[in-house]
């Protein structure tokens, strides 16, 4: 297969920008949704809105019968202000791109362009799914119980996410790859002086934190083990939970809570937190 042009590229590139530039929180993807559904028109994939949201599906069907492969990408970016250096950092008050949704549209679509092109090669049929509310934790969820795949028998389906790594490094691992976020909430009653929350607050980070030397929280989820694809077989993900310092936030007459952010590099350690927190306390 012939790659990607020098025009192609810049094409790319200036679609990321873009997309970097006005960013859309979970839920309101629509114009995220709108240039990516166009693009692929554009390329001659059958496009589908929905089934859920925001989400966008574009199909390539192939000249020769063969498997259906599946490549994933969300819409969606993360709530917040970001301090981005970029000359093109968002415009939108309250959304960034902090988390490479933008570059994976890009990928995403330029990949449908090298499929397009070779259309009359390619043996079976090539499904792009556009997800939206990804960071909200809803979106793939509901797509599929909206009925994505009754539609579509798909055989196989992959995504990326970009990392720190060099460039043309590519880490792949069976199991969990990122941290998981969470939020936490220590309940209490209040009455407590500061002196005594920030007590509390520093005995569940004690408790709780497993954590890699100089990381910090923006940092977390893009944290991969550098020796991954690089060194022997074997080689493991860096293994770390960390949180927050906890912010002391009232909601109700009475109580005081201690809210905090954690990452936990295991899915199997999510359900000991409470009761270890329990425990401690």
């Amino acid at each position: 297969m012939v790659p990607l042009t020098d025009q192609a590229f810049r094409r790319l590139v200036s679609l990321r920008r873009d997309l970097h530039e006005r960013p859309e929180p979970s839920g309101q993807e629509a114009r995220t949704a709108a240039k990516v559904a166009a693009r692929l028109g554009e390329l001659g994939l059958e496009v589908r809105k929905g089934p859920y949201g925001h989400s966008v599906v574009g199909i390539l069907r192939g000249s020769k019968p063969g498997r259906t492969v599946a490549w994933r990408s969300e819409l969606d970016a993360l709530a917040g202000n970001s301090l981005d250096p970029m000359p093109f950092r968002s415009r939108n008050a309250g959304a960034h791109h902090g988390c490479g949704h933008d570059v994976h549209i890009a990928i995403a679509l330029g990949i449908a362009e090298v499929l397009a092109r070779h259309r009359d090669q390619l043996h079976g049929q090539a499904v792009f799914i556009f997800q939206p509310e990804e960071e909200s934790f809803r979106g793939a969820r509901a797509m599929l119980d909206a009925g994505l795949f009754e539609s579509l028998a798909v055989d196989e389906i992959y995504a990326v996410h970009v990392t720190g790594l060099p460039v043309g490094q590519i880490a792949v691992r069976p199991g969990e790859m990122f941290a998981y976020p969470r939020h936490i909430r220590v309940a209490l009653k209040d009455g407590l002086s500061a002196t005594e929350l920030a007590q509390v607050g520093r005995l569940v980070q004690d408790t709780l934190s497993r954590n890699p030397p100089l990381a910090s929280p923006s940092e977390i989820q893009r944290m991969v083990d550098p020796d991954i694809g690089v060194t022997a077989a074997g080689t493991a993900f860096r293994d770390f939970l960390l949180i927050d310092e906890l912010r002391p936030v009232r909601t109700s007459p009475g109580t005081v809570n201690l809210d905090a952010d954690l990452y936990e590099t295991h899915v199997a350690n999510l359900a000991t937190l409470i009761p270890r927190v329990t425990q401690a306390l």
